[in-house]
């Protein structure tokens, strides 16, 4: 990672306080900010190599244009041209002849891919997603050795941009770049279930991942509010499920989902929880869910709250339960093409199990006496299904802390931890033993961006940065058992109103975790630089939250001259 010499990082002042990109500043004027001010144009997340030198190239919107060895790739071809939008940004600066004479003039960038055979189809788990940028007086290199990862040297060569001090054109120090993730899973999970999240804010929140490299999009579709996936199968599941008519994902729809984030190198995980977090297949399909006894067991469908409904969980002696959720799975494989599929397996609560006659006959019918045994059950025969079908799968981290033995690549997202739950056990102490039985592990549990309050407003983030996802352990062998990581949105208290807001740019502090995994753990450094990444999302359109005070020039949010009449209305978002 780059040092900066005194008189650059004097230059970089000056730049800020003039062009105004981004300034933040104390709360208190008794307590000012620590740490380096980013220089301009630091990307995020930080490279892992890179060496900038003071020689300063000019951007020349008028004919910079990419060039390349890859021919017939959509997702490059498009990539051209999304890039050069968002490196100019609109704004058509005209060089003068002299500006032309006395300085280096950038005005291409040639892509280029080392693959025998290209894969310009469907992003994959685990693809190369390393590159190189070097930008000199003969011009802006990109090298790669996959499509994937010349998106990311494009994401990067975008964040190496600036304004100049009359802010009339586009800066670019000399530069060289040798980058590649530290995890090859950097997820983040949206819940469409509890509140509907509107399509546009899907796209931007792709938008947005692009933007900090992060590479999958988990989509937790439905749950007990709601099921708004278009089912083809089961179309009274949406119909009588979902929250409207208007509150569908349609199978137009998700395909858009799926291609604007291929267009980004983003894969898309779609997840069916089971057997719990199912309630709402009780409006179509009364006989999938488990008749719980509240009041005595001649008493079936009667509640005791707030241990149970009157009917809890998936059914798992039903053999209609398995052929249901078969089918559900097989349409999921046959509109999502990744090769995983995540089935949830969390938060199964033995409380109605416990009450039900015919469950407690089956156990002392095989001679089980916990009831995790009927919940092994239950995971047994529909990871034998899912298997049948020829997909991989990723599941949370319950099924193997009960004992389930999973096939060898599966992926186990660890999510639980003290913070979340004060009689759960720290995530160090749940990961180990996951890891001790040879299993790949995604963390979430640091980032649940739905806890708002830690450790104090505004400053979460700071925990997100420095939450290690290998610090359970001291076997090498363990850490790289850990692939990487995932950032989660519930939506309990989160819709198309707050969501982009309320994960942005927290978000970006995990994507530098799981990219660069940066091993000094400089917050105060890493504010700076995650304010001036905060405002180059505000001017691509993310209404990020700001993370302390201070402004971001002409990027602030909703900044728009308005004419109204003291009687008018004022209609945001027009």
């Amino acid at each position: 990672m780059i040092v900066p010499n005194l008189v650059t990082i004097i230059l970089s002042l000056l730049l800020c306080a003039y062009h105004g990109s981004t300034y933040i500043t104390w709360i208190e004027a008794r307590i000012p900010l620590k740490g380096n001010r980013a220089l301009p144009g630091t990307p995020w997340p930080v490279p892992q190599q890179w060496h900038q030198q003071e020689n300063v190239f000019i951007a020349d919107p008028q004919t910079f244009h990419f060039e390349s060895n890859v021919q017939g790739c959509d997702i490059l071809e498009k990539a051209y041209d999304r890039y050069r939008e968002i490196m100019f940004n609109g704004h058509n600066y005209t060089l003068d002849e002299s500006l032309k004479k006395d300085r280096n003039i950038l005005n291409r960038c040639t892509v280029t891919v080392n693959q025998k055979v290209l894969d310009c189809d469907y992003p994959k788990y685990g693809v190369d997603e390393k590159y190189d940028i070097m930008i000199r007086p003969e011009g802006c290199q990109i090298t790669s050795n996959s499509v994937w990862g010349a998106l990311y040297g494009l994401e990067t060569l975008s964040q190496l941009l600036y304004p100049s001090e009359s802010n009339n054109y586009l800066l670019i120090n000399q530069t060289y770049i040798h980058d590649w993730p530290e995890y090859k899973y950097r997820g983040m999970l949206l819940d469409t279930a509890r509140h509907f999240i509107p399509l546009e804010i899907l796209l931007a929140n792709l938008d947005a991942m692009a933007y900090n490299k992060f590479n999958v999009f988990h989509w937790h579709l439905v749950d007990d509010q709601s099921f708004p996936y278009e089912s083809k199968r089961f179309p009274e599941l949406t119909r009588r499920g979902a929250y409207s008519s208007k509150h569908v994902y349609t199978q137009k729809d998700v395909k858009l989902v799926i291609d604007y984030a291929r267009m980004r190198g983003i894969r898309v995980l779609p997840e069916i929880d089971s057997p719990g977090h199912t309630k709402v297949f009780e409006r179509v399909f009364p006989n999938l869910l488990t008749p719980c006894y509240g009041e005595g067991p001649d008493k079936p469908y009667t509640p005791r709250y707030p241990e149970h409904s009157d009917a809890d969980n998936l059914h798992p002696l039903r053999n209609e339960t398995y052929s249901v959720m078969l089918e559900l799975f097989k349409e999921l494989k046959e509109v999502f093409p990744d090769e995983y599929i995540h089935l949830g397996m969390d938060e199964v609560y033995y409380a109605c199990w416990k009450s039900n006659p015919e469950i407690l006959s089956f156990m002392q019918a095989n001679g089980w006496t916990e009831m995790n045994q009927v919940e092994q059950y239950y995971v047994r025969r529909t990871l034998e299904n899912v298997k049948n079908i020829n997909y991989k799968y990723m599941i949370w981290q319950d099924p193997v802390d009960n004992g389930v033995r999973l096939a060898n690549d599966s992926l186990v997202e660890v999510w639980k931890d003290t913070r979340l739950d004060p009689s759960m056990k720290s995530w160090q102490e749940y990961t180990r033993p996951i890891a001790q039985q040879g299993y790949e592990i995604v963390l979430s549990a640091c980032w649940y961006l739905n806890y708002i309050n830690y450790p104090y407003p505004g400053r979460d983030w700071e925990v997100y940065y420095l939450c290690d996802p290998r610090s359970f352990t001291n076997v090498k062998a363990e850490k790289d058992l850990v692939v990487g990581g995932e950032a989660c949105l519930w939506s309990e208290f989160a819709d198309g109103t707050n969501i982009l807001s309320r994960i942005w740019p927290r978000a970006s502090a995990v994507a530098e975790r799981l990219w660069t995994n940066p091993t000094i753990n400089d917050v105060d450094s890493a504010r700076f630089r995650l304010d001036q990444h905060r405002c180059r999302m505000l001017e691509r359109g993310i209404p990020a939250a700001p993370i302390l005070n201070g402004f971001c020039g002409a990027y602030e949010w909703a900044n728009k001259k308005v004419s109204v009449r003291p009687g008018d209305r004022i209609s945001l978002g027009q």
